[in-house]
């Protein structure tokens, strides 16, 4: 008797060749758009915005972790490629914390008013990216941390099972909608910045 496992592809209607699976195509991660909407969340996302807070309050630190971290490697990586010392000094780690933490505690609050905008486009952000005062340079930093951190805080929401959704799906769009709102704000930081030059 034959001890060998038979070949069990799936053949086509005639049996005589092995139908090859089609390979698996891979979607695309959406981009967020800056919303042009008033620089307030929309009552509506209040169930949302609880749902939020309820599913990442206790992980705050891990996101806040993760994006430093995010930051670090960016740019370590920007110092290996211009032939520079490789580090970040230990002050500059404790700033990036501080900020993270404000940015990731007002996004968990649906903070869209202008104090929130101007503290993230002059100072969480920049302080991110290690740009310094130069408003215009951080734009770019920022949409990167802005789509790190609705993929961090999106995994955090989706990271348990449960039979109904719909929690986790206003979760989201609470979610979404503030970042869309930052993203905003950074833009308008960019289109001034290029209008007063």
């Amino acid at each position: 008797m034959d001890t060998m496992a038979s070949d069990t592809r799936p053949v086509d209607s005639s049996g005589s060749q092995p139908v090859v699976p089609p390979t698996k195509e891979r979607r695309p991660f959406l981009k967020l758009s800056p919303l042009l909407v008033p620089r307030d969340v929309p009552q509506e996302m209040t169930p949302g915005l609880e749902e939020l807070e309820f599913r990442i309050g206790d992980d705050v630190q891990i996101v806040v972790r993760s994006l430093v971290n995010f930051t670090i490697s960016r740019e370590i990586t920007r110092q290996r490629a211009a032939g520079r010392a490789v580090g970040v000094a230990h002050g500059v780690l404790n700033r990036r914390r501080r900020s993270a933490r404000e940015w990731i505690l007002a996004i968990l609050a649906g903070k869209v008013d202008e104090a929130t905008l101007h503290a993230l486009t002059h100072t969480w952000i920049p302080q991110l990216a290690g740009t310094g005062p130069d408003v215009g340079a951080v734009v770019s930093a920022g949409m990167e941390f802005v789509v790190f951190v609705r993929g961090a805080m999106s995994a955090l929401v989706m990271g348990e099972f449960a039979e109904n959704l719909v929690p986790h799906a206003k979760a989201l769009t609470a979610l979404e909608t503030v970042l869309s709102l930052h993203h905003r704000a950074l833009q308008d930081v960019t289109d001034r910045a290029e209008t007063s030059v």
